[in-house]
């Protein structure tokens, strides 16, 4: 993991618009992974395990919130500031799903390793978000970031020559990738899915993508937040070859760790 600040010998070398703060591909998927972690803690700890959000009753939580000595009032805010803070992983992921269809050689191994860590991750989602095994209301966002892939697999293929049929069926895919993951009912799956085409379109041009992906967040502030990591990412030619499936055992252990975690709470 690599987050580094350049020094003001370095800088003054730097092209214009050159940036002082870079993250490498390590970094970014760390820093994604801790915002999820307080996406798990909010939820499964703090909701369901110390606020018992699953048992009690609407008239129980708000006496206790309005009880001063019952310490449930900062619970909640507690709770809601994990939240708002994890919605800022949002770009972070749809960045590391785009650069890592981008770069990887073989997509058939993408692919397949995002469908395992999709289906691995379900139960112990499903776990840590409702204390169901299996909640067909969402599903994690993993299925998101395999629609995703799905997608720029898609609009990789060769148009033809007309720009308007060019453009209506690229249209067309980012719309049937939308649909997707609304059927599917996955978390955050429709904005991983337009940033993931924002980056596409806009490959090239940060601060477009930057401002683009941005907006299309602003309605699950202060996810726009993460599109400043977005934009210090510098991409770099270390691979995670040493430990290539890391990431993809961390997102279920962490929710089955914090599941377990609000049970224990519960007793």
């Amino acid at each position: 993991m690599a987050i580094r600040l350049r020094d003001r010998h370095s800088m003054s070398r730097m092209q214009p618009g050159g940036r002082a703060v870079t993250m490498s591909s390590a970094a970014l998927k760390w820093t994604g992974l801790l915002l999820t972690c307080l996406s798990s803690l909010g939820v499964a700890v703090l909701q369901r395990g110390l606020l018992r959000v699953d048992t009690a009753t609407q008239e129980e939580l708000a006496a206790a919130v309005a009880d001063p000595s019952s310490g449930a009032a900062s619970l909640v805010s507690a709770a809601v500031t994990c939240s708002l803070i994890a919605a800022m992983a949002i770009p972070l992921y749809a960045k590391l799903v785009y650069e890592g269809w981008k770069r990887m050689e073989n997509r058939t191994s993408l692919f397949l390793h995002m469908a395992l860590c999709a289906l691995v991750s379900e139960i112990p989602y499903d776990l840590a978000m409702s204390g169901r095994a299996l909640d067909f209301d969402v599903q994690n966002p993993v299925w998101g970031l395999l629609v995703c892939a799905a997608m720029l697999e898609v609009l990789r293929i060769p148009k033809p020559r007309s720009r308007i049929v060019s453009a209506l069926l690229q249209v067309l895919v980012v719309a049937g990738a939308l649909a997707w993951t609304l059927l599917l009912h996955v978390y955050m799956g429709p904005a991983l899915a337009l940033l993931a085409a924002l980056f596409y379109f806009l490959e090239g041009n940060r601060t477009l993508s930057t401002l683009g992906g941005a907006a299309l967040t602003i309605a699950q502030f202060p996810a726009p937040l993460g599109m400043l990591f977005v934009y210090w990412y510098e991409p770099d030619e270390v691979r995670d070859a040493r430990y290539p499936y890391l990431f993809y055992l961390l997102y279920p252990a962490q929710l089955l760790a914090f599941y377990l975690l609000g049970l224990l709470l519960q007793l």
